[in-house]
Protein backbone atom coordinates (compact mmCIF):
# COMPACT_ATOMS: atom_id res chain seq x y z
CA UNK A 1 0.00 0.00 0.00
CA UNK A 2 1.55 3.38 -1.34
CA UNK A 3 1.38 6.35 1.18
CA UNK A 4 1.42 9.83 0.33
CA UNK A 5 2.95 12.50 2.17
CA UNK A 6 2.24 16.07 2.51
CA UNK A 7 5.72 18.87 2.22
CA UNK A 8 6.12 19.74 5.65
CA UNK A 9 5.70 23.68 5.89
CA UNK A 10 8.67 25.38 5.80
CA UNK A 11 9.91 29.10 6.79
CA UNK A 12 12.33 31.01 4.97
CA UNK A 13 14.17 34.03 5.54
CA UNK A 14 14.49 36.75 2.96
CA UNK A 15 16.62 40.08 3.34
CA UNK A 16 16.40 42.79 2.01
CA UNK A 17 18.79 46.38 1.45
CA UNK A 18 19.55 49.21 -0.34
CA UNK A 19 22.74 50.11 -0.93
CA UNK A 20 24.15 54.59 -1.17
CA UNK A 21 23.63 54.02 -4.98
CA UNK A 22 20.02 52.92 -4.06
CA UNK A 23 20.20 49.17 -5.52
CA UNK A 24 18.24 47.02 -4.44
CA UNK A 25 19.74 43.37 -3.27
CA UNK A 26 17.75 40.22 -2.36
CA UNK A 27 19.29 38.00 -0.42
CA UNK A 28 17.86 34.34 1.14
CA UNK A 29 19.58 31.56 3.02
CA UNK A 30 23.00 32.96 1.42
CA UNK A 31 21.61 33.09 -1.90
CA UNK A 32 20.09 35.25 -4.33
CA UNK A 33 16.75 35.98 -2.93
CA UNK A 34 15.35 38.26 -6.13
CA UNK A 35 13.18 34.79 -6.62
CA UNK A 36 11.71 32.57 -3.91
CA UNK A 37 10.42 29.65 -4.11
CA UNK A 38 7.26 28.55 -1.67
CA UNK A 39 4.78 26.35 -1.83
CA UNK A 40 1.05 26.52 -0.18
CA UNK A 41 0.98 26.61 3.84
CA UNK A 42 4.58 27.54 3.72
CA UNK A 43 5.81 30.96 5.72
CA UNK A 44 8.59 33.99 5.03
CA UNK A 45 10.06 36.63 6.86
CA UNK A 46 11.67 39.92 4.77
CA UNK A 47 13.66 41.57 6.52
CA UNK A 48 15.38 44.98 6.18
CA UNK A 49 17.56 47.80 8.02
CA UNK A 50 14.94 50.24 7.31
CA UNK A 51 11.07 50.27 7.31
CA UNK A 52 9.67 48.78 4.21
CA UNK A 53 6.54 48.10 2.29
CA UNK A 54 6.14 45.02 -0.23
CA UNK A 55 3.03 45.27 -2.21
CA UNK A 56 1.46 42.77 -4.83
CA UNK A 57 0.12 44.79 -8.12
CA UNK A 58 -1.84 41.75 -9.61
CA UNK A 59 -2.55 38.47 -7.16
CA UNK A 60 -1.22 37.67 -3.76
CA UNK A 61 -0.09 34.80 -2.19
CA UNK A 62 -0.49 36.17 0.63
CA UNK A 63 -3.99 37.37 2.31
CA UNK A 64 -3.19 41.29 1.94
CA UNK A 65 -2.06 42.61 -1.18
CA UNK A 66 -0.10 44.96 0.64
CA UNK A 67 2.63 44.20 3.50
CA UNK A 68 4.23 46.70 5.94
CA UNK A 69 6.94 46.05 8.04
CA UNK A 70 7.52 46.49 11.70
CA UNK A 71 10.22 47.10 13.48
CA UNK A 72 12.52 46.11 10.32
CA UNK A 73 10.51 43.04 9.59
CA UNK A 74 7.65 41.13 8.61
CA UNK A 75 6.42 37.69 8.22
CA UNK A 76 3.43 36.43 5.87
CA UNK A 77 2.29 32.57 5.84
CA UNK A 78 1.21 31.67 1.98
CA UNK A 79 -2.54 31.14 1.58
CA UNK A 80 -3.84 27.50 1.47
CA UNK A 81 -5.93 28.13 -1.72
CA UNK A 82 -2.86 29.91 -3.79
CA UNK A 83 -2.36 29.73 -7.19
CA UNK A 84 1.09 27.84 -8.37
CA UNK A 85 2.21 31.04 -10.22
CA UNK A 86 4.94 33.65 -10.33
CA UNK A 87 3.82 36.57 -8.16
CA UNK A 88 6.24 39.98 -8.86
CA UNK A 89 6.15 42.43 -6.05
CA UNK A 90 7.37 45.99 -5.47
CA UNK A 91 9.17 46.84 -2.41
CA UNK A 92 9.46 50.64 -1.03
CA UNK A 93 12.20 51.23 1.62
CA UNK A 94 11.72 54.14 4.05
CA UNK A 95 15.23 55.96 4.44
CA UNK A 96 14.51 59.31 6.37
CA UNK A 97 12.54 61.29 4.39
CA UNK A 98 12.37 59.20 1.32
CA UNK A 99 10.93 56.52 -0.05
CA UNK A 100 12.90 54.41 -2.13
CA UNK A 101 11.34 51.94 -4.60
CA UNK A 102 13.04 49.15 -6.52
CA UNK A 103 12.79 49.99 -9.93
CA UNK A 104 14.32 47.34 -11.35
CA UNK A 105 13.15 44.08 -13.00
CA UNK A 106 11.35 43.32 -9.87
CA UNK A 107 11.34 40.16 -7.34
CA UNK A 108 9.10 37.38 -7.20
CA UNK A 109 7.73 34.66 -5.25
CA UNK A 110 6.67 31.80 -7.22
CA UNK A 111 4.06 28.96 -5.68
CA UNK A 112 4.86 25.38 -6.75
CA UNK A 113 2.40 23.10 -6.61
CA UNK A 114 2.46 20.15 -3.88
Amino acid sequence: MGTITTPAERHVHLDLDVDRERHFHYRSQGHDGHRVILHRGDSVTFTCGDEFSIRFDDLSPFEDPVLHSRHCFLTAHVKSDALPREYEYTVEVEKGDDVIVDSDAGPEIVIEAT
